[in-house]
């Protein structure tokens, strides 16, 4: 007699595989016979769309679509996307001996339309659409340009894709009871009606937030007492304000936990008012491309205090709040007001916003907020003094990702800026674009001795030498470590510091950009480098030698560098006597 296994252990082997994105074994258990087949096809398509033929299986999804595939290779790999959708479909019509359509927790129609935008799906689109899927075959007639006279012109014919994506949409939610996240490009009416058969559903993620004005509001409200997450690309139009803000009061209150916006929308005061109906339960927020009637209306969230994660970023970056004595002024003040009340937040996001670093001063010296990462884009170091010393009173940061300009620093700001992030220990990603240009080799040293807990480095400057090595070396559990620098490191330099490396840095990516050409590594030294780095900790090493102008402090066309002020360089400093 045979011994089994019980149905349960069966069941958790094939959860740990789906934990393990083991695509390949989970295949091979569903073929291996009836017994596993069912837990493995549940667990396969419960995470269908990360697999690697899908656009969330990036690595092979790039790989692709790169030159290292032929042609054929690149069809193969379409051919097999293709059947994933396919099989999908017809599970959902009751044509395959497993109903695979009701194992999948995420519908994203997204991959369903970049695959029939797909060129290369031309060729296969009869097989897609064969038998039983021919009512899909939604196709518009588009007239050719006239030919020679005499001559009929023609008609071509292409795919209606948005028509067949809410098509196969209708079918497949039809047979998904518990499906928890529905993302793509969906009509209103389709939605309002997909919503109320889907009990589970957590999350919407959608192209045109347009979709939300049928009254799908009322729909989530009565049949998704489970929805907590809504994020849309963009909405733009006159009642876009409006019509958005009617959705989130329409929703059980207290209820949305994530709200985004990624790309242009005309949203306002209105969805601002609205998010308040969800005060208590809204932990992430995110808005970008924000206009500028949008920022001015940022201090309507006043009551949103129980966020965690906050996302700020302004469309054009004119918007200026610190004309004092102005309205303008008193938006500023509220502003800094609501996010000081704002005690559980840990992770703040502005982008593009004149007054950034003033706003998140008065975050980073509040001493009831504990902030584990900071990230500020699209500002100049200089007379932002206050905003970098302000950095040292957060001493929980674990992630600080700074760019802005800086020119026309003083030596001042870049040891105020090194200064205070000295003293955030607790440090594991460091990434300092522009901000680092005029950066010494002083100043990385200073850094690494100092953040010895580092994961992650990523910093400019000029002139850079092997001299940051024996500090560097420090960093244990360093496992990324970018140079957008003028570099001139030796090649013996590069290998002293990879023989210092120790098991925290497996997998260690060391990416050398704009180095100086005078101190250029040739093909066989680079080689040299990558086998030595992947033997020792399995990493990889990128180089790249600067070229022409590439690094800032190249680029001033009014004055040569050899001109400019050196922030080292006291002003009473100079050629002559």
């Amino acid at each position: 007699m045979v011994a089994t296994l019980p149905d349960d252990i069966l069941h958790l082997i094939c959860l740990e595989l789906s934990h393990l994105r083991d695509f390949n074994t989970l295949f091979q258990c569903a073929i291996a016979g009836k017994i596993m087949a069912a837990p493995a096809l549940a667990n396969l398509y419960r995470m269908h769309n990360s697999a690697p033929v899908t656009t969330r299986g990036i690595d092979e999804f790039e790989l692709s679509r790169s030159e290292r595939y032929g042609n054929a290779a690149q069809e193969l790999i379409v051919q097999k996307w293709a059947l994933l959708w396919r099989s999908i479909l017809r599970s959902s019509l009751g044509k395959t001996l497993y109903t695979y359509c009701r194992y999948i927790r995420a519908l994203d129609l997204r991959d369903l339309k970049y695959l029939l935008d797909e060129p290369r799906f031309r060729t296969y689109d009869k097989k897609f659409f064969a038998d039983e899927l021919a009512p899909f075959n939604i196709e518009i007639e588009t007239p050719r340009k006239p030919g020679k006279p005499g001559r009929k012109a023609n008609a071509s014919r292409r795919l209606n894709v948005l028509s067949i994506i809410n098509a196969i949409g209708e079918a497949i939610t039809l047979q998904t009871p518990i499906l928890e996240e529905l993302s793509g490009e969906i009509s209103g009416s389709a939605l309002s009606t997909w919503t109320s058969r889907l009990p589970r559903l957590r999350s919407l993620e959608l192209y045109q937030g347009s979709a939300l004005k049928d009254g799908t509001e009322n729909s989530i409200h009565v049949h998704c007492p489970f929805f907590r997450k809504l994020s849309i690309y963009s909405w733009v139009g006159d009642d876009a304000d409006q019509q958005m803000g009617n959705f989130l009061v329409g929703l059980r209150p207290n209820t949305l936990e994530y709200f985004e916006v990624i790309s242009f929308s005309d949203l306002g005061v209105g969805t601002f008012l609205a998010l308040n109906h969800h005060k208590a339960s809204l932990r992430e927020l995110r808005l970008s491309n924000l206009k500028t009637e949008a920022v001015y209306a940022l201090p309507a969230l006043k009551e949103c205090t129980a966020i965690v994660i906050l996302h700020l970023e302004e469309l054009h970056g004119t918007t200026d709040l610190t004309d004092l004595g102005t309205s303008e002024n008193n938006i500023l003040l509220e502003m800094m007001d609501w996010l000081r009340s704002c005690k559980q937040l840990e992770t703040i996001t502005v982008k593009n916003m004149r007054n950034g670093p003033a706003i998140l001063t008065s975050v980073l010296l509040e001493n009831s907020i504990h902030l584990r990462k900071v990230e500020v884009e699209g500002y100049t170091m200089r007379d932002n003094q206050h905003f970098h010393r302000a950095l040292a009173s957060q001493p929980d940061l674990q992630s600080v990702k700074l760019k802005g300009e800086s020119e026309d620093v003083a030596r001042d700001d870049l040891d105020i800026l090194v200064g205070s992030l000295s003293c955030l220990v607790q440090l594991r990603d460091l990434q300092l674009r522009e901000v680092s240009d005029y950066f010494r080799d002083e100043h990385i040293c200073t850094l690494a001795s100092k953040l010895t807990r580092l994961e992650e480095l990523y910093t400019s400057g000029f002139g850079i030498t092997d001299i940051v090595w024996r500090d560097i070396s420090r960093l244990s559990n360093l496992r990324t470590l970018s140079f957008n620098a003028m570099t001139g490191f030796t090649l013996t330099g590069i290998l002293g510091y990879i023989s210092s490396l120790g098991a925290g840095n497996k997998g260690l990516v060391i990416s050398v950009d704009n180095a100086d050409p005078s101190s250029n590594l040739d093909e066989e030294e680079q080689r040299v480098v990558r086998e030595a780095i992947a033997s020792k900790v399995e990493g990889r090493f990128n180089f790249t030698l600067m070229r022409g102008n590439d690094h800032p402090n190249l680029r001033f066309k009014t004055k040569p560098l050899m001109q400019r002020p050196d922030p080292d360089q006291s002003d009473f400093e100079g050629d002559s006597d």
